[in-house]
């Protein structure tokens, strides 16, 4: 029977519907996700630099603020803490006007060390990626 149940499809669909309303029109002046240009660094090329990103969307001279979601959490990120405010209050706005949950208890200061998502972080030194696990998650396992 086809009736109007939830299925993980609609949810998903629903979800990057969302997340495409959210970033708004890249070409809008006072839209916090705005971006004009891709800064491409590619192994091989001319000028790479490994310690930089192979994509980046750019606002300028700047990285572009964006989003990220893990599951239904959902962290923003840009180049200032005002950008990362304005990110973080149009997201929540839409949101909450597409009648979906925003928990804002979720929500985190802007910060350049954040913390773990979802018990873990990750850390980059001496040449290699690390992946640690918070003291709360390894006293649960």
């Amino acid at each position: 029977f086809m009736g109007f149940r939830s299925s993980p499809y609609n949810a998903a669909k629903l979800f990057g519907w969302t997340m495409d309303v959210i970033r708004g029109d890249r070409f809008d002046v006072n839209n916090p996700y705005r971006w004009n240009k891709v800064r491409c660094n590619y192994p091989g090329a001319s000028g790479y630099d490994p310690a930089k990103a192979w994509v980046v969307k750019m606002n300028g001279d700047v990285p572009a603020g964006d989003l990220e979601a893990y599951c239904d959490d959902v962290r923003h990120w840009g180049p200032s803490e005002i950008t990362c405010r304005r990110a973080g209050r149009r997201a929540s706005q839409i949101t909450q006007y597409l009648g979906q949950q925003d928990a804002a208890r979720k929500t985190r200061h802007p910060s350049k060390v954040p913390g773990p998502w979802c018990g873990s972080f990750f850390s980059a030194a001496d040449g290699c990626l690390w992946v640690y696990v918070s003291d709360e998650k390894w006293k649960k396992a």
